[in-house]
């Protein structure tokens, strides 16, 4: 289209119409952009954005960075996204993903609430969720889950208090910054030495693995809450059970899809730990006297259940 006016005039209508009005030394000139994909499937934007592409316009999918590379004229660049925007983004989302991992007393555990039939008050919220898969060999075992909304002042204060009376303890508390649908892993545990034979007969030392791994992926929905796909794995060692000098290793394992609020925190609990500790004390030496003894010393016998408790916390920190 060409227009002949006086220069005013054509001021006011590049002014009005702004970037659908091609310059010929800049907007014929194809551009390549890099966006990423808040939600949804890929391949379904592709076919989509495809439609208003010019003839030399192209687009590449980016699969492992969930994003979609296009190279077009900045008209047609312009256009795709006013009408992708709500779900394209030119900067990578990430997700903040905090976890804790809690040994926590029991009986105290239930005084907190973390019964999984408790009602949370205030602006905390809870949720039954049930058919967890798990997979185990070993161990007297209990999986269950719950959520809570942003605020968790209350609970944190409460395990606080617990850790310094010793009915709770905080194994660790790693973070994770994640790119919108990629996975992240978080590991702990130790190497267990034992003594083998090789096959020349010589005597040697091999490890075997005890470790907690949490392995999850975050995924942004359109309502603005988040995917968490979580594989939770606790191999712990078991030497009462142990062969040939070899530690058995106990085996526990959650696989399964959470949807928490932005900001939102999950609960997985957990593994049912038994200790139980027999001791003896009194006077020494006349405490071990044959018949008389036992006057002069005393039996001391405890259990102590503990569970294993993982806290999840998810966030968007970038957009």
């Amino acid at each position: 289209v060409t227009v002949i006016a006086t220069k005013e005039t054509i001021e006011y209508i590049v002014k009005k119409l702004g970037i659908y009005i091609r310059d010929s030394e800049v907007s014929d000139r194809l551009m390549s952009k890099i966006y990423y994909v808040k939600y949804g499937e890929i391949g379904d934007f592709v076919t989509k954005i495809k439609e208003f592409l010019s003839k030399k316009g192209i687009v590449k999918t980016l699969e492992k960075a969930r994003a979609i590379e296009i190279t077009d004229y900045p008209t047609n660049l312009a256009m795709i996204e006013k009408v992708f925007g709500k779900f394209l983004s030119q900067k990578p989302i990430k997700i903040k993903v905090i976890v804790k991992f809690i040994n926590i007393e029991k009986n105290f555990a239930r005084s907190l609430g973390i019964n999984w039939e408790a009602t949370y008050t205030g602006n905390a919220k809870t949720e039954s969720i049930s058919s967890l898969n798990i997979a185990q060999n070993t161990g007297n075992i209990s999986v269950t889950a719950s959520f809570l909304s942003k605020k968790l002042n209350p609970l944190n204060v409460s395990i606080a208090a617990a850790e310094t009376i010793g009915l709770a303890k905080t194994l660790s508390s790693p973070s994770l910054i994640i790119l919108n649908g990629q996975q992240g892993t978080i590991s702990q545990g130790v190497q267990i030495p034992y003594q083998a034979v090789d096959q020349n007969g010589n005597p040697t030392t091999n490890l075997v693995q005890a470790t907690l791994t949490l392995n999850v992926e975050p995924l942004l929905l359109p309502d603005g809450r988040i995917l968490l796909k979580l594989n939770l794995s606790n191999n712990s060692p078991n030497t009462a059970l142990s062969v040939n000098g070899q530690p058995a290793i106990n085996t526990f394992t959650i696989q399964q899809d959470f949807i928490v609020p932005n900001g939102g925190t999950i609960i997985i609990g957990g593994v049912l730990q038994k200790k139980i500790d027999n001791g003896e004390t009194g006077v020494p030496i006349i405490r071990k006297i044959p018949l008389l003894g036992w006057l002069f010393k005393t039996k001391n016998w405890s259990k102590q259940d503990n569970e294993l408790y993982v806290i999840v916390t998810a966030k968007v920190i970038g957009d």
